[in-house]
């Protein structure tokens, strides 16, 4: 195993100020909801800037990486988790779940709320970077 770029809560997109929750004033992260966060543990740090960069070249997705301790509450409640435990460089790429989008987990999480633009945005823009990282 070289890397494992995991995809959590993807496909919400509120690009209205404020619908980022926890952005704590823009300092931490964006405060609209308009952004895939790139979040890897300082081990990961070198695949974390890799996929960063290559994101970076894409003109219509925004990324925001961020890097948080291993044992951070919600950046251990995915699969990346279970490969940092293991020695293995991680990132996960998130819509950052609950931290935008107030259905994650209930009843009324259906695929009307979900923007599939921004979906197959993320989508693209991910496979370009994975095929550069696999064929340097």
């Amino acid at each position: 195993v070289i890397a494992m770029v995991g995809l959590e809560m993807l496909g919400c997109y509120r690009p209205h100020k404020g619908a980022q929750w926890l952005s704590l004033g823009g300092y931490f992260l964006p405060q609209q909801g308009n952004f895939l966060a790139l979040v890897g543990n300082r081990s990961s740090r070198p695949l974390l800037k890799q996929i960063a960069q290559l994101l970076s070249t894409n003109e219509t997705l925004r990324s925001v990486p961020v890097t948080l301790p291993t044992h951070f509450p919600g950046a251990r409640s995915s699969d990346h988790w279970s490969f940092w435990m293991e020695g293995f460089q991680a990132v996960m790429a998130t819509d950052t779940g609950p931290l935008r989008y107030p259905y994650y987990h209930r009843a009324g999480d259906t695929p009307d709320k979900l923007n599939f633009t921004w979906l197959a945005q993320i989508t693209i823009a991910l496979e370009a970077a994975l095929r550069a990282l696999a064929n340097p």
